[in-house]
């Protein structure tokens, strides 16, 4: 089984479902929700590569409970946030999401860069 199966069919269940389904990648949303940020690098500054189960199994429970996270978050955060991504970027809820994760990484990312 290819290591990716998680992110491959969340990606794929994503433009599919766009306004139910998050999009979901190893390098920012999975990193996200796994670990806390001062994990996430390693002792060269550079974000650790993030592995994944090896079995369907695992994977699917990993889909699952990634999913509800990200739910989860959303249901704490204010929704004209979503009103204004829809709007200003024309992207579903899930994607406005996952779109904030990303950056945050990035921020993070680059912050202990500096």
């Amino acid at each position: 089984m290819k290591k990716g199966t998680v992110v491959v069919n969340a990606k794929a269940l994503f433009h599919l479902l766009p306004d139910l389904i998050p999009p979901i990648d190893r390098r920012y949303t999975i990193r996200f929700f796994r670990s806390p940020p001062k994990a996430w690098k390693d002792k060269n500054g550079k974000l650790r590569n993030e592995s994944l189960p090896q079995n369907k199994s695992e994977q699917f429970v990993l889909f699952h409970e990634t999913c509800l996270r990200m739910k989860r978050l959303a249901d704490r955060l204010n929704p004209r946030l979503f009103e204004a991504a829809r709007r200003d970027n024309d992207v579903s809820a899930p994607k406005a999401l996952d779109n904030a994760i990303v950056n945050y990484v990035r921020m993070i990312g680059k912050a202990a860069a500096d």
